[in-house]
């Protein structure tokens, strides 16, 4: 009887003893935290952002002394008037944690024929996390644009600098919301005087799209 009870005692005490080690697991697991939902630029981290893609206001100064050097724009219903504002698709990898490198392409036409600009963008940024959804992403870079317009062409060199906030709304995928600014530096050859969009200095805010993998 003596050897019965003491078999049952241990018995029990195993079935006690399995039953608490799931509980045990499940609550390291529940304290384990979460990942981080937003962009935090970890290194080898690639991402597409569409830039500029809901204006929220833009001012403009092309340097004319026609009357209409500055200007407002308010909203999606305002037009780009700088290459350097129009919507875009950017690239941008992470060579160490929270610093990117990248570029974004630059493809416009204008309202008159045999009018068009292309360029390039390249440029390095930092990451700085904010909270866990939300993180501040500036960069500085130099911007090529090359510009045609029916037999005139000029190349032109110009400062870009941007600084969106990105805030995490599902796994791998933030919106931005943030200023960003286009001066142009140095005219490698004669810009048609009526391009406007070349010359303008820009001033923006805008709302755009990011997605990281």
């Amino acid at each position: 009887m003596e050897g019965g009870a003491r078999l049952a005692r241990l018995v029990a005490t195993a079935i006690v003893l399995a039953s608490a080690a799931p509980a045990r697991a499940e609550t390291t697991s529940e304290e384990a935290p979460a990942p981080a939902p937003g962009f935090r630029g970890k290194r080898g981290d690639v991402a597409i952002s569409a830039e500029h893609l809901v204006p929220i206001v833009r001012y403009y100064d092309d340097g004319t002394k026609d009357g209409e050097a500055a200007s407002f724009g308010w909203g999606v219903i305002s037009q780009p008037r700088s290459v350097h504002d129009v919507p875009r698709l950017a690239v941008d990898v992470a060579v160490a944690d929270r610093v990117t490198v990248g570029a974004a392409p630059i493809l416009t036409t204008g309202s008159r024929a045999n009018r068009y600009a292309i360029g390039l963008a390249p440029r390095v940024g930092f990451v700085i996390p904010l909270s866990r959804r939300v993180s501040a992403w500036p960069n500085l870079g130099i911007t090529y644009v090359f510009l045609a317009e029916y037999e005139a062409r000029g190349h032109q060199l110009a400062f870009s600098a941007e600084a969106p906030l990105v805030f995490g709304v599902a796994e791998h995928v933030a919106v931005s919301l943030g200023a960003a600014m286009g001066a142009p530096i140095l005219n490698v050859r004669g810009i048609p005087a009526g391009a406007t969009s070349v010359r303008a200095a820009h001033v923006g805010l805008s709302m755009g799209l990011v997605a990281w993998f």
